[in-house]
């Protein structure tokens, strides 16, 4: 009897033991099925934003000087439109199309013909294709950028130093946005990474002469009036712009080594075959650095030029540009930047301190921003102070303004220019344009 009970004991054993396999064996495959994403919820890759911005300019010290044609104490009455187009295909290719488009009411309402055709032709009315750029990463560390694009250099923030692939906007000195200065140039670019450095190539394909304050519109120095028509620079495949940079970490030091074929930003005067202003390519070698020491950023650049020309001299000269700068933020709320500059022009002739050149054996500049924030972060006072020439008597000019963030889209500001002369012909005539400004920009 005994002998049957554990064999019976044994096949209920197992029984259950098959049943607890078979259990494993026959589990449950379960499928969840993800929530379907609405088609309109998805990003799309194209993105279109822009900013309506609007600028009004009163100058009240217009009409004391005789080199102005009239009074023009309402010296711009400006609306401008910028509409951007951005895309993103991927994780590794994107592009960005921008156009400005301007046009200033002050001309129509003083009467066009108060004003000579170069000012209308640059002031009145611009239809501009601005940045046009396609970038893509090549390899993990290969990146190309083709198109017109802006390619910012150097350590200084508020002169220009090795900052020279760009030309820049001129027409309203003191007053034109930091982001609105630089002309956007046809480049091809590559950018190699390599650890802690990036080291690029830039082809320049397109050369682009700086905007200058035109005669007519600002109190100008007489000794431009009479001066030849500019011609405008030409693209030459035997002489291409070109760049090359490399920037990385050196004991601590952000450090940036440049060496390129740029447009100098002087014109000078030939007389043949055409009796002209013309701009040249010059040779530049260059380097800055960067440290941070508590609350200071310490900046430092130095640029040498080679193959320069000038109006009263057929000797080609070199010069040597350094700068010293720092930012503190030590001060609750407050930001303070300084940056001095001299230039030097070896073998400097006495002719080339003459009409139309104007050059000093050494120039100097100084530049002075300081921005207080308040109401929340919403409203910046900004103070900024310019001095030029040599021991600083060349002239310069003094700005004062705020800004005031109204919602998320809307920015007003206004403020005074204050130019005053000195040595420099220059400064001395566009002391008698100072103005009180007011700008509004809607960005969407």
């Amino acid at each position: 009897m005994v002998a049957v009970f554990i064999m019976i004991n044994q096949l209920a054993m197992a029984n259950d033991l098959d049943d607890i396999l078979d259990s494993f064996e026959e589990d449950e495959v379960f499928f969840i099925e993800e929530p379907k994403v609405p088609l309109e919820n998805l990003q799309s890759p194209w993105q279109v934003s822009g900013k309506v911005s609007l600028y009004s300019n009163y100058a009240y010290d217009h009409g004391t000087a005789a080199s102005l044609p009239y009074k023009n104490n309402l010296s711009r009455l400006q609306a401008k439109t910028r509409v951007e187009v951005d895309y993103e295909g991927s994780k590794t290719s994107r592009a960005h199309a921008e156009m400005d488009y301007d046009y200033d009411l002050a001309y129509r309402l003083n009467g066009r013909n108060n004003y000579p055709t170069a000012a209308l032709d640059a002031y009145e009315s611009n239809l501009e294709l601005g940045s046009f750029w396609w970038q893509s990463s090549l390899t993990p560390n290969l990146d190309i950028k083709l198109g017109r694009q802006k390619m910012v250099q150097g350590s200084a923030d508020m002169l220009r130093i090795n900052d020279t692939v760009n030309s820049l906007d001129n027409r309203y000195p003191g007053l034109t946005q930091l982001q609105d200065l630089r002309l956007p140039v046809a480049l091809t670019r590559f950018d190699y990474y390599l650890k802690d450095w990036q080291l690029t190539a830039a082809m320049q394909h397109e050369v682009r002469a700086p905007k200058a304050a035109t005669v007519g519109v600002d109190v100008v120095s007489s000794t431009l009036s009479s001066l030849p028509n500019l011609l405008e620079p030409q693209y030459d495949s035997s002489d291409k712009p070109y760049m090359l940079a490399a920037t990385g970490q050196i004991l601590g030091f952000d450090s940036s080594f440049y060496y390129g074929r740029v447009l100098d930003q002087r014109w000078h005067k030939q007389v043949t075959p055409v009796l002209a202003r013309v701009y040249s390519l010059i040779n530049q070698y260059g380097m800055a650095l960067g440290w941070v020491q508590g609350s200071w950023l310490w900046k430092q650049e130095v640029a040498y030029f080679s193959g320069l020309e000038y109006s009263n001299t057929s000797i080609s000269k070199n010069r040597t540009d350094v700068m010293l700068g720092f930012d503190y933020n030590g001060w609750r709320d407050i930001n303070l930047t300084v940056e001095w500059a001299k230039r030097q022009i070896h073998d400097f002739e006495s002719s080339m301190s003459l009409t139309p050149d104007l050059q000093l054996r050494k120039d100097m500049q100084l530049a002075v921003n300081m921005i207080y924030q308040f109401n929340h972060d919403q409203t910046n006072a900004n103070l900024v102070l310019t001095a030029n020439g040599e021991d600083l008597r060349g002239g310069g000019n003094q700005k004062i303004w705020l800004e005031h963030d109204v919602g998320q889209q809307w920015i007003l500001s206004g403020g005074l220019i204050n130019y005053y002369g000195g040595t420099n012909a220059h400064h001395s005539a566009l002391s008698h344009s100072d103005k009180v400004f007011i700008e509004m920009h809607y960005s969407f």
